[in-house]
């Protein structure tokens, strides 16, 4: 929002005594969609409140002069002077001369688009037309400025690179000898006082639905960015108020069928999900089936299910071992090598005796000694009888290892056993406890053949009853969750819906309050910001609405945004009527012009000049002289700015007399564009007629035959001027004018109305030329003679009596 608007709001919203969370939502808001967006999440830092109404004001500005090249209709480079400070200028020339081009370039300057670009981004034509095609060089505006306060001047410049495209321009700000200068902030300025006014905004601000013509006018008044806030609360209140309505709507078919489901998770959530308030973690834990409180049956059942037993192969290979361990220990039993091993363990045994006690008799046969000599013989027995008993070790030692793993693989009852509730539907958990029972019975088994026999009878069972209950445990785990699971899926895809919810639900009443206060307050500062312009308008159109049967008077903003309106009170032959119903085109272009000119020339804005292309079309003639007065008035103050191709404004200005500096464009082969001063009709008739005598290689036959005719048409266009002003001044309607001249095409019957207003009198216009002079006569027959056959006359002093003469008939009474 432009600082100013801000202000306004600021101002208002201080002494509201609105909360502070109301109060920085509207500020958000006026900042911005992302900076509300920002506040509403909780993203943006505390505002500073501060009002912008203390800034000082952009100095005003008149425009001195216009450089264009390579843009739209302009080639080369053409320059447009204009007399710096109040003064009307109008730029006049055919339709394809070029006028609009500098319109459209001095729109560019300021704003970086055009009006009649906006809205056309499928019709690429529209915008494909930038660049002249007759110039291949780089593209340049420059608008020179004059300053107020200062000596020095600042021109506005866009560049385009040659080949680059429209939004490769760059903009910079100049000054006299200064370098470049820092680019003053218009953006609000142009919202609020935009100066130019183009034909088509012209034809269009009062066409459509009525809201159109409202949010028009509030754009010309620079209030459209009122409204667009206001839009944005009511959609930002509608979007949070519709995101809970959506949430709350989609729960009810999810609480139907949690209300349906015999399921523990299923009434968990229901009561999570009772009352205003919803307990969404609780439902989130249960949903996703990480909760403790809620899921002890079904962690219950997936824990059986998963249930390991004694593994098929593992009891294959444990046996196998077993088994092979016993066939060793037999195929060693009562063999030597088992003998020479109880020898070996009885000798060490004296041996550790020797070492403890000394020499002594043997303790065995009481005949030997056990004596030093004895202790080194035995030694080497004891090497002897173990060497040779090796093999006996070794299988007893395999025997123990293989008895030990068995013993370990048969562990301990598993807790599961006494957690697992034995009424699961479908699992018997009881067998599962028997067959562990049996399983771990015979765990201290010594004989290794009979400890396989008993793991291979047992795990079977075992493996089997686990088997039994892993089955019964998937079944009632698959029933139960075919039930749940498309329930928690569907909570599961509600619950971001239901988190935005909750947290947006807060913000409804904030946004609710923002958006009744913002909508009051942009009424108000609608209705005191349009009051001084409607009264201004209705002074406009009572100097264009001449002769018209409608009467405005009075024109009132009513509603905002979407419901907003315009309210033109007018009458018709004093009777109450609908305005744009009974306005001809001309007046609607009138009435609009009427809400233009107010708002673009506010004392506050800095923009000293106004550039308006094209006002007269569609305009009557009596209306064109309205528009006359209204411009040399707003001139007064204002540097008034009109392109037309239309000479009834140039016609109208210089018959009442309204100074005015008028510029003729020409547009040549390749889109040379040239500027000079505006001559009237007869003055261009009179110089084309001198041209064509200078011209060289021109055959003499064309040049005497072309000469005349020329002369008679500046003698006709003086009698219309004579005669506009004389019937005109004598209050006849400016179409009773058009006619008459339209009924007499031929210059005796022209120059009859204008020495007595009656065309059937040509014997009038002899004694009228007679008492002129002789010379006058013979002027004014040669022009119609030679415009139907070659004049053997000096053509050059045919010119200056027909230019002598055109003066005479101007002032004639």
């Amino acid at each position: 929002m432009n600082e100013e608007l801000y202000s306004l709001v600021f101002d208002r919203l201080n002494d509201a005594g609105l909360p502070a969370e109301v109060e920085a939502v509207v500020l958000a808001a006026c900042e911005g969609p992302e900076e509300l967006a920002k506040q509403l999440g909780g993203q943006r830092p505390p505002s500073v409140r501060s009002s912008t109404a203390s800034r000082a004001p952009l100095p005003g500005i008149f425009l001195k002069s216009l450089e264009v090249q390579g843009f739209r209709g302009i080639g080369e480079r053409t320059t447009l002077e204009l007399l710096e400070g109040p003064g009307l200028t109008l730029i006049v020339g055919r339709n394809g001369s070029g006028k609009s081009s500098l319109a459209e370039a001095l729109e560019y300057a300021f704003t970086g688009s055009n009006r009649r670009w906006e809205g056309r981004g499928s019709q690429s034509h529209w915008m494909d037309g930038w660049r002249n095609l007759h110039f291949d060089g780089s593209t340049e505006i420059r608008a020179h400025l004059a300053v107020e306060g200062s000596a020095a001047s600042r021109s506005v410049v866009w560049t385009w690179p040659a080949g680059s495209e429209l939004r490769g321009g760059r903009r910079t700000m100049e000054g006299d000898g200064l370098g470049p200068e820092p680019d003053p902030d218009w953006k609000d300025a142009l919202s609020s006082f935009r100066p130019f006014l183009s034909y088509n905004e012209l034809g269009g601000m009062l066409e459509g639905r009525p809201v159109d013509l409202y949010r028009a006018l509030c754009a010309g008044l620079g209030l459209e960015e009122l409204d667009e806030v206001q839009e944005e609360l009511r959609k930002t209140r509608l979007d949070f108020s519709g995101r809970v309505k959506q949430a709350r709507e989609a729960l009810q078919p999810i609480l139907r069928g949690l209300a349906e489901l015999d399921d523990p998770r299923a009434q968990a959530c229901l009561e999570a999900l009772r009352g205003p308030r919803w307990d969404l973690e609780s439902v989130e834990t249960i949903a996703a089936g990480t909760s403790a409180e809620h899921g002890e049956e079904i962690e219950m059942l997936r824990r059986l299910r998963a249930w390991d037993g004694p593994e098929p192969e593992r009891i294959e290979a444990l046996c196998g071992w077993l088994r092979q361990a016993d066939r060793d220990c037999r195929s060693i039993a009562g063999s030597e090598a088992e003998k020479d091993l109880a020898a070996a363990d009885l000798l060490e045994r004296a041996l550790e005796l020797y070492e403890s006690h000394g020499d002594q008799a043997c303790p065995v046969c009481g005949v030997g000694a056990l004596d030093e000599s004895w202790r080194e013989a035995g030694a080497t027995r004891v090497k002897e009888l173990r060497e040779r008993a090796e093999r006996v070790r070794v299988v007893r030692s395999a025997a123990d290892g293989v008895r030990r793993e068995a013993r370990d693989y048969f562990g301990t009852r598993p807790s599961i056993l006494d957690q697992a509730s034995e009424t699961l539907p479908g699992i018997d958990l009881r067998a599962v406890g028997r067959a562990y029972d049996a399983w771990l019975r015979k765990k201290e088994i010594e004989a290794l053949e009979q400890l396989a026999a008993h793991i291979e009878a047992s795990g079977k069972s075992l493996a089997e009853a686990l088997q039994l209950v892993r089955d019964g445990a998937a079944a009632e785990l698959d029933r139960r969750q075919s039930a749940w699971q498309p329930l928690a899926r569907d909570l599961a895809g509600w619950l971001p819906a239901a988190r935005d919810a909750v947290e947006v639900e807060a913000r409804v009443p904030v946004l609710e309050t923002a958006w009744k206060w913002f909508k009051d307050t942009t009424g108000e500062i609608q209705s005191r910001r349009f009051r001084p312009i409607s009264s201004k308008a209705s002074q406009v159109w009572s100097l264009l609405r001449r002769r018209s049967n409608v009467d405005l008077r009075e024109i009132c903003l009513s509603g905002t945004g979407s419901h907003g309106r315009v309210d033109l009170e007018v009458t018709v032959d004093g009777r109450e009527s609908a305005a744009l119903g009974v306005m001809s085109q001309g007046e609607l272009f009138s009435l609009a012009l009427s809400l233009f000119l107010p708002r673009a020339t506010r004392p506050e804005s800095p923009f000293r000049f106004l550039v308006i292309d094209d006002p007269v079309q569609s305009m009557d003639p009596v209306r064109v002289d309205g528009l006359a007065r209204v411009l040399e008035e707003i001139a007064a103050t204002r540097q008034v700015i009109v392109f037309t191709h239309d000479a009834r404004l140039s016609e109208s200005v210089r018959r009442l007399d309204i100074e005015a500096r008028i510029v003729e464009v020409i547009r040549e082969p390749d889109s040379k564009v040239e500027l000079r001063p505006y001559s009237d009709p007869v003055a261009r008739y009179l110089e084309d007629a001198r041209a064509l005598i200078l011209t060289e290689n021109l055959p003499d036959g064309a040049r005497r035959r072309a000469v005349p005719v020329l002369c008679r048409m500046a003698l006709e266009a003086a009698c219309d001027e004579a005669l506009r002003r004389r019937w005109m001044a004598e209050g006849r309607n400016y179409l009773e004018v058009e006619k008459a001249l339209e009924s007499s095409p031929k210059l005796f019957e022209r120059a009859a109305l204008v020495f007595s207003s009656n065309r059937d009198r040509p014997d009038d216009v002899h004694a009228r030329l007679r008492n002129i002079g002789l010379w006058a006569v013979e002027t004014f027959q040669k022009c119609n003679r030679g415009s139907h056959a070659k004049l053997d006359e000096d053509l050059m002093a045919l010119v200056r009596n027909v230019e002598k003469l055109a003066e005479k008939l101007r002032r004639a009474r």
